[in-house]
């Protein structure tokens, strides 16, 4: 019997019916970008999740979703001096969506403040998924924020917290 028993084991193990860490699906996190809100307002999540975090745009206009730290507001630059998406490196895929560099004017923008960190731009009905594992380097706080003009001030503003 124990030799049937190490014997189905083994097959087991051979045929992959045992999961390991590597195996299990991404995390699946949604953060919906309304007029003027983040859904929900605050996220949570832990150091090694693998995830796939979802921006959707679910307004009538286009939103963006920036994530750092120490916001920068003036009437030449916005974003964040420490760059969240940046050090998430996150592989990117969606439709109705562009991203956002350092150094750069949201393409096809009214505005003249270039970004001094990265982010997404969103059209009303797009989204995109982010896919990454959270580092240790990313414990803590940071801010969300769309920077497009009133959209910050009116309440596009958001917490993620890394644990």
């Amino acid at each position: 019997m124990i030799v049937v028993f190490g014997l189905a084991a083994c097959v087991m193990l051979v045929s992959g019916a045992v999961a390991t860490p590597a195996d299990a699906p991404a995390k699946t996190v949604t953060v919906v970008l309304k007029d003027f809100k983040f859904v929900p307002p605050t996220l949570q999540l832990h150091v090694g999740d693998a995830l796939a975090l979802t921006v959707r745009n679910e307004g009538r206009v286009a939103h963006e979703w920036l994530i750092g730290r120490g916001a920068v507001r003036s009437a030449d630059e916005k974003g964040f001096q420490q760059d969240l998406f940046a050090l998430l490196n996150p592989e990117v895929e969606g439709r109705h969506y562009r991203l956002e560099q350092v150094g750069r004017r949201p393409p096809g923008r009214d505005e003249r403040a270039t970004r001094t960190s990265t982010g997404v731009e969103i059209q009303p009905g797009g989204e995109v998924t982010l896919r990454f594992t959270v580092p240790e380097s990313a414990k803590g706080e940071w801010e969300m924020a769309c920077f497009f003009p009133g959209h910050f001030e009116t309440g596009m503003k958001g917490i993620l917290v890394i644990e």
